[in-house]
């Protein structure tokens, strides 16, 4: 802890002393609040319970998702970015808890991303190097927000200057030479393990679209160490419209998703999440409709007679909707709104074969816009889903759970 505030000084005094060719930001954000819940199992005791959490960005999967937020009583979080004309460095750090005392483990702020890079040849390449983040190829969206060039490693970017019928910039293509992404469990790695854990990524902006796409190798060595499991290569990608909004403006559609568990027989649990986007903004009105479907792929292994092996496929689909409209009140100090939530699954390994639907919630908003960078809020939802419980307390049955609650958020930024 000492460390990191001794670094955020260093940083802070050199404000004052950077040069004229180059420049110190400084930026980060506080997030609290104050958070009650009330869950109802069918046939149970209600679950009432109260603490410190600010539940902007949550995914709400039940009563133990709900337990772990007390965890997370805020986040702060600090963004330095250090340029001259040629040379730069950016890192985060970031803290979402808070121990009571130095006895259980104090304070320790982590490193989100932490490198260096510099732009090179009329700034036809550009190379980062360290604790990898803040990705040209990342997902760019607050709904699904993550990179998959995220270990340390170095990262090569080609962003050509010199092709005529490509504005200079407007191309970035690259790959990124990095660290495995889980453990490894002190097995020897050879080159050809490390270059397996690879990424390549592409990004284009055009007047009519923009687009990225970033895969990411994963070799099978930092799988299990019996070699019965591993995560498989990841891809991810965003691709938007642009056209329409020349002729209705405030429209816009965009797409992105993220898969995981490609190229590998090793990998039990698959991965697959696809969103569709529709936002129209419109003077005081702002409405979005989201469209998403996510695939499941359960890989189970059963040993039979004669120690015979044999593994079981369990697919499952989930089909959401997700409507939203909010409007905004004497300029931008008051925004109002709501938000919708349905989601129903398919396939043979669905929590209750007999529910109507996965989960669906709403979830009304009041924001008030104390100053650009400063708001407190007020947000209530009613959750009601199907979780499967196991265990001899529960029974291993498939219940009903209906979830109410509220949170009075507060957030700066800076």
């Amino acid at each position: 802890m000492k460390k990191f505030f001794l670094t955020v000084f260093v940083l802070l005094f050199a404000i004052g002393t950077v040069s004229a060719q180059s420049r110190l930001t400084l930026s980060g954000e506080m997030r609290t609040g104050l958070f009650w819940y009330n869950l109802l199992r069918d046939g149970e005791v209600a679950d009432s319970e109260a603490f410190v959490f600010n539940s902007a960005d949550m995914d709400q999967t039940g009563l133990l998702s709900l337990r772990e937020f007390q965890q997370s009583p805020a986040r702060l979080r600090l963004d330095f970015h250090y340029t001259t004309d040629v040379i730069g460095t950016k890192f985060r750090f970031e803290t979402p808890t808070w121990p009571m005392s130095p006895v259980d483990g104090g304070n320790r702020p982590f490193w989100f991303y932490a490198f260096a890079y510099g732009n090179f040849f009329n700034q036809n390449l550009r190379i980062s190097a360290g604790l990898l983040g803040d990705s040209p190829w990342g997902m760019g969206s607050h709904e699904i927000w993550n990179d998959l060039d995220n270990a340390m490693g170095m990262r090569f970017e080609f962003t050509p200057q010199f092709i005529p019928f490509i504005a200079p910039g407007s191309l970035n293509i690259g790959f990124v030479l990095n660290s495995f992404n889980h453990g490894t469990d002190s097995r020897e790695t050879s080159l050809g393990d490390v270059l397996s854990e690879s990424v390549f990524g592409f990004s284009y902006t055009h007047d009519f679209f923009h687009a990225r796409f970033v895969y990411r190798l994963d070799s099978e060595v930092d799988g299990s160490p019996t070699g019965d499991f591993g995560h498989g290569d990841s891809l991810m990608f965003r691709v938007e419209e642009r056209i329409l909004q020349n002729f209705l403006p405030g429209f816009r559609i965009w797409i992105n998703g993220f898969h995981q568990g490609f190229r590998s027989d090793l990998t039990r649990v698959a991965e697959s999440i696809t969103r569709l986007y529709f936002r129209y903004e419109m003077g005081l009105i702002a409405s979005q409709l989201r469209l998403g479907h996510t695939s499941v792929l359960d890989k189970i292994s059963q040993v039979g007679r004669g120690a015979y092996v044999r593994t079981i496929e369990d697919r499952r689909h989930i089909f959401s909707v997700q409507p939203s409209i909010f409007f905004r009140f004497f300029g931008d100090f008051l925004r109002a709104g709501t938000i919708f939530g349905f989601a129903t699954e398919v396939g043979n390994t669905r929590a209750w074969s007999d529910a109507p639907f996965q989960h669906w919630f709403i979830e009304p908003q009041v924001v008030v816009n104390l100053h650009p960078n400063a708001n407190i809020g007020l947000v209530y939802r009613f959750y009601s889903d199907y979780e499967f419980l196991r265990g001899y307390i529960h029974g291993n049955r498939a219940v009903n759970t209906r979830t109410h609650w509220l949170n009075l958020r507060v957030l700066f930024t800076f």
